[in-house]
């Protein structure tokens, strides 16, 4: 299934006014900046959200936020979202089971930092499983 579909199966645009409403004022990272990023910014409007930075190991290099136009968004490395002290990090993955890992497992560890995270949509456990399914 292609990203544009698999966004409009999660009811993307529904989903993301709910995090404005829920996050409104909020400081938020976005993590993930891969094609499903990439996709949901051309398509949607995140302009209602409080977006600080968008974080991903391909900027591990990138200690302070810096601006990137091809992103559209300052970016940080992964390791460095906890000095922005964000109210939430939005994982924007397709599979998030592997970044919350990551995320607990060496960025936390690592650091010695917390933030909170969750997933950028909500998908109901038969999206989950139909999905796993699929990238087997």
């Amino acid at each position: 299934m292609e990203i544009p579909e698999i966004l409009k199966n999660l009811n993307a645009q529904k989903q993301i006014e709910y995090l404005v409403k829920k996050y409104s004022g909020k400081r938020i990272v976005i993590y993930g900046a891969g094609k499903f990023f990439d996709v949901l910014k051309k398509e949607y409007d995140l302009s209602g959200l409080n977006v600080i930075a968008v974080s991903d190991k391909k900027f591990s290099e990138i200690k302070e936020p810096v601006f990137d136009e091809s992103v559209g968004y300052s970016v940080i490395a992964p390791m460095r979202i906890y000095t922005l002290k964000p109210d939430m990090v939005l994982l924007c993955v397709q599979e998030d089971y592997f970044v919350e890992k990551d995320i607990c497992e060496n960025i936390f560890k690592q650091t010695g930092h917390k933030f909170k995270y969750t997933p950028f949509f909500k998908r109901t456990l038969g999206e989950r499983i139909f999905q796993d399914w699929e990238d087997f």
